[in-house]
């Protein structure tokens, strides 16, 4: 079943087409200096999370094992993404509060 997510401004949406049902919170130093708090994510491996639009997408690179994406009109996060080579390269981490339905989702 796809999920939607939309930010802040409701300008960027997007659909996971991947099949996801749990959720995580990291407490990093690194995710605790992005959200503010906890992050918690839901995660998305590559390909499950297609984007089409780019326009005011902006990257950073935070750490040498994965880079930040946000929305630049309205500064809302949107994911990491993990880009250092190993199991998890390439999958997203969209944030859970994003989300437009979190029905039968577990916290793990």
């Amino acid at each position: 079943m796809p999920r939607t997510g939309s930010r802040l401004c409701g300008t960027v949406e997007y659909e996971i087409r991947a099949d996801i049902s749990q959720t995580g919170a990291c407490h990093c130093g690194m995710c605790r200096k992005w959200s503010g708090g906890v992050y918690p994510g839901v995660e998305v491996p590559d390909g499950g999370l297609p984007i089409t639009r780019t326009d005011q997408l902006k990257t950073c690179t935070s750490s040498p094992w994965a880079e930040r994406v946000f929305y630049g009109a309205c500064g809302s996060r949107l994911w990491y993404r993990v880009s250092a080579p190993g199991s998890h390269q390439g999958t997203y981490h969209p944030g859970f509060g994003t989300l437009d339905d979190t029905d039968r989702m577990e916290m793990t």
